[in-house]
């Protein structure tokens, strides 16, 4: 179970470092609209609550459904393996999308000046 905590205090701090970045761009980048930066705080906030409500699994089979222990433990333990793989791989996925959507409301001057350091 700590695998499950740890993932979301990784969300909770990756979605709550993205929005404070949007936030700050917003107030001291001239050119940056603050409706982006509003609808991209809400991008960040949906994509949290979405993907902690998404970490409760549970294994449709029984021990009953297998020979011994063993297989039930292993099948068990690739299907939490697959799943938790499946939403790490979904949510960053999705934080890749809503960095491209904060660069994409940086005004140019912005972006030159940030290739040029």
């Amino acid at each position: 179970m700590s695998s499950i905590k740890k993932f979301k205090k990784q969300v909770r701090y990756a979605c709550g470092d993205l929005a404070a970045e949007t936030l700050v761009a917003s107030y001291y980048i001239n050119g940056f609209s603050r409706e982006d930066a509003h609808r991209i705080i809400c991008d960040v906030a949906a994509l949290q609550t979405d993907t902690i409500s998404k970490c409760k699994f549970y294994f449709d089979k029984s021990r009953r459904d297998f020979a011994n222990d063993a297989e039930y433990r292993k099948a068990r333990r690739t299907y939490f393996k697959a799943a938790f793989a499946k939403l790490r791989q979904n949510f960053s996925l999705r934080m890749e999308e809503i960095v491209k959507e904060m660069n994409k409301a940086l005004p140019t001057e912005a972006k030159e000046a940030n290739k040029a350091k």
